[in-house]
């Protein structure tokens, strides 16, 4: 373990509640907001006075044993009244007893802030519109870039235990916020270091093929060009109906078997046709080819399941959506949370 003695942690102290899915929720949620506006390393945590764990002595316990021996505690109280000014200093006197080498430090209450008077504000509006007509919220997120962030904090907050490091993570995260369900997560299934392969195919400049154009136009085209990577679509190789018709295989299918001498080493993301992932399955099986990473999420009830439990028994970086769930707008939320990683 290392010490981190100059670096500090928080702890925000909420009151508790004998009704604890009223509580965890809003506190674990409100940690995470905050999250972005610390230093880097810098950790945050929640605990409660009564009712509910973690503790404060819990939560100070935890962050001591991470290392750190400096942690400020913000109390989640409107103002100083009797918990604050002496029920939560005796606990921070109890913990420094036991860790002798652990500074904690009382910050202030939310008291008469601005912010909160605007928000104070706004519930009052929202309740009944006729007592502020002159009102603007400003709390509602209108840029893009907050209302995106507002979503991630959002389901951070309610993921579950995920058997996926920092950079996968990332990952899950965006398939969910492209399909708008937390219970994806638990469908989500990668190879250990497939993330990796990605990103590092991507900083090399290799390119993007995709099943289908929607795919490619999901896909963040000022990211791709950053990285030097171009995107490709396998239906825009020519004469395609031709030889599908002659051969008794989808259009799909043809245009990735087309494409065996220019996606090795490359990304292939499949948001759409089972018979596409088949196709490169079966190139990968001949020894023709060796993607970096096989985004394989086609969707729908022919197929698309199959194909996947096909893809996870192969030897090849994966990042599937099992079941049959998929398409284009997962497969190409994936690759643009590669892209976001490899600029980092």
């Amino acid at each position: 373990m290392t010490i981190k003695t100059s670096q500090p942690a928080v702890i925000i102290l909420s009151h508790g509640s004998p009704k604890a899915d009223s509580v965890i929720p809003i506190m674990t949620g409100l940690c995470a907001r905050l999250k972005r506006y610390l230093a880097p390393g810098v950790e945050i945590r929640w605990a409660a006075m009564q009712f509910n764990h973690p503790t404060l002595a819990e939560s100070a316990a935890t962050l001591y044993d991470e290392g750190f021996r400096n942690v400020v505690v913000m109390p989640y109280f409107l103002y100083s009244g009797q918990h604050v000014s002496h029920d939560i200093p005796g606990m921070m006197d109890e913990i420094s007893k036991q860790y002798s080498d652990l500074k904690l430090k009382l910050a202030g209450t939310l008291d008469r802030a601005e912010s909160l008077i605007e928000l104070v504000a706004e519930r009052l509006g929202t309740a009944s519109p006729e007592l502020l007509p002159h009102f603007e919220d400003s709390a509602v997120a209108s840029r893009p870039e907050d209302i995106e962030a507002l979503s991630m904090e959002i389901i951070e907050a309610n993921l579950p235990e995920l058997p996926f490091n920092r950079s996968e993570k990332e990952v899950v995260k965006r398939l969910i916020h492209a399909s708008g369900e937390i219970p994806l997560a638990s469908k989500i299934q990668m190879t250990s270091g497939a993330v990796d392969s990605g990103i590092a195919a991507l900083r090399a400049g290799k390119g993007v093929f995709t099943d289908v154009r929607m795919v490619g136009a999901g896909v963040n085209r000022a990211n791709a060009e950053k990285l030097g990577v171009q995107v490709f679509c396998a239906l825009d190789e020519k004469d395609l109906a031709d030889e599908a018709k002659a051969t008794n295989q989808t259009r799909s299918a043809v245009a990735i078997k087309r494409l065996a001498d220019r996606i090795d080493g490359a990304i292939v993301a499949i948001g759409n046709a089972p018979t596409a992932l088949y196709a490169l399955l079966d190139l990968i099986d001949a020894g023709q080819v060796r993607p970096a990473l096989v985004i394989g999420m086609p969707v729908g009830f022919v197929q698309a399941k199959e194909s996947k439990e096909a893809l996870v028994k192969r030897d090849v970086p994966y990042i599937t959506v099992r079941g049959t769930r998929g398409g284009s707008n997962l497969a190409a939320a994936a690759v643009n949370a590669l892209m976001k990683l490899a600029i980092r």
